[in-house]
């Protein structure tokens, strides 16, 4: 493969992350069951069951639509696409490094579309998956990231449009203003990705100001700048979120992608009402209240914290973290009794107590205790 290429697949991985006709009676309630199983098959590590069910073919077809090319080019491209850029995959490593694939609900009107939440160590982030019939299967053809703030046809098509254009349309003709200045400035734009996969934030927003204006104004690569930003340091993210926030104050994209730097950042009523709009957004999100649960305890609001975990628990039942927060506000009160309770409710969902509970100093008075000693010796018994 080509470096262009690597570069192309390269960018899109840190990126990520048609109408069917009329809908059937019955459809609704079958995605629904589809996208349940699509779940269990990521966080059980099953990438084949998306692999075998992703319209990759399809994907390329529109990504690729109105860019001719060679037929040879066009086919090393599709096998290199094909050979190096996993989805699926991408997915399951993330649920092995600690993440969660979660389905939240078939979302009103058409097309289908399967609302996931993403949630792993390093952030949150959502995918709306849409789906369509295949016989009496389903199929996935396209996916709208929430990091990103596009589909994943779009993210494709930044990427193949560059080589197309320069290998058959050298002068661009018929290239918005926009595309044209992103063909001539694709090796700035791969260069800045590379920056930030290496952790060289600073280097990266140095690149990003060598762009022209046009191109830094597209929501994606603002977004790349925030991501730079991040990694940089320093008054560069407040800039970069206050830049998103002015030329995009209601997309749901740029809640997503800041959040977690507010959080760090111990803005926390911003991060709250940011944590609102993302809710509003995707339509209600039990995790969004453990990550409220967090702020509070961060405050020393203990009460508010437990009662946002109780109400999470209740609302997702295999919710790992919403029990987990309830632990740790009834440790700081020492409501030791309390906090074995809610242990007993995680086994009875058939959930692990997470393995930090015993090596966090913070707990260690816990696990002293006469409560979590007795409760320990009674699941040795089981």
């Amino acid at each position: 493969m080509s470096r262009r290429r690597r570069q192309a697949l390269g960018f899109l991985t840190v990126l990520c992350l048609v109408a069917a006709g009329p809908l059937r009676a019955d459809d609704r309630a079958d995605a629904a069951d589809f996208a349940i199983k699509l779940q269990q098959a990521i966080n059980g590590g099953d990438a084949d069951f998306m692999r075998e069910r992703f319209a990759v073919g399809e994907l390329l077809d529109r990504a690729m639509a109105g860019l001719e090319a060679e037929p040879t080019f066009e086919a090393e491209f599709r096998v290199d696409f094909a050979n190096n850029f996993d989805l699926p995959g991408i997915l399951v490593q993330a649920v092995g490094a600690g993440g969660y694939y979660k389905f939240l609900r078939i979302t009103p009107g058409e097309p289908l579309v399967a609302r996931y939440r993403l949630s792993t160590p390093q952030g949150l982030n959502y995918h709306d998956v849409y789906l369509r019939r295949a016989g009496d299967d389903w199929q996935v053809h396209d996916i709208y990231v929430y990091r990103t703030g596009e589909r994943l046809v779009n993210s494709i098509r930044r990427q193949y449009m560059p080589f197309a254009v320069k290998r058959n349309n050298p002068n661009g003709t018929g290239l918005t203003d926009f595309e044209r200045a992103y063909v001539d400035n694709f090796p700035a734009i791969a260069e800045m990705t590379r920056q930030i996969i290496a952790g060289k934030g600073a280097d990266g927003l140095a690149t990003y100001e060598t762009l022209p204006a046009i191109l830094k104004k597209d929501k994606t690569l603002r977004l790349l700048r925030l991501r730079a930003a991040s990694s940089a340091g320093g008054d560069a993210w407040r800039a970069a979120v206050d830049d998103l926030r002015a030329a995009y104050p209601a997309d749901p994209s740029v809640d997503v992608a800041i959040f977690e730097g507010l959080y760090q950042q111990e803005r926390y009523d911003e991060a709250l009402t940011t944590l609102e709009a993302i809710d509003r957004t995707v339509g209600g999100d039990p995790y969004l209240d453990v990550q409220r649960a967090g702020i509070h305890l961060k405050r020393g609001e203990i009460d508010a914290a437990r009662a946002l975990g109780q109400k999470a628990a209740t609302a997702e039942p295999d919710l790992v973290d919403a029990y987990w927060i309830q632990i740790v506000a009834d440790v700081r009160q020492k409501r030791y009794d309390d906090a074995v309770k809610v242990l007993n409710t995680m086994i009875a969902h058939n959930l692990q107590p997470p393995a930090s509970l015993e090596k966090d100093r913070a707990h260690s008075d816990f696990i002293r205790s006469p409560q979590y000693q007795n409760w320990k010796r009674a699941q040795k018994e089981d």
